[in-house]
């Protein structure tokens, strides 16, 4: 992937056969390796993690394909960089369920 900023994200992944919508990338990443990381109390993103948001009802839509995003060290970006985590306005409010995924370490 190529994000505005330029970086260069590959990871060694064969994204071959990769879901149309974000929010199935969960599993489609597990099988290659990606491993599910614990949210819990200190949780530390680091460069490389990858948060999948589940498809969930905003205030005036639904949000049928989720959302899929990528911390580069700095801030968390996917089609664009973001100001924070949760990438918009109905996702500040709802919260809607996200898995973080790290390639190769388990926890």
């Amino acid at each position: 992937m190529t994000y505005p900023d330029g970086e260069v994200v590959t990871y060694h992944n064969n994204t071959a056969g990769h879901p149309v919508d974000a929010k199935d990338y969960n599993n489609f990443l597990k099988i290659r390796g990606w491993q599910v990381v614990s949210t819990s109390q200190n949780f530390r993103p680091q460069k490389g993690d990858i948060a999948v948001f589940r498809d969930f009802q905003g205030d005036k839509r639904y949000h049928s394909a989720g959302h899929i995003q990528m911390f580069n060290g700095d801030r968390w970006i996917s089609d664009f960089r973001q100001n924070g985590f949760w990438v918009g306005g109905d996702y500040r409010r709802h919260h809607p369920s996200f898995v973080i995924l790290r390639f190769g370490r388990k926890e």
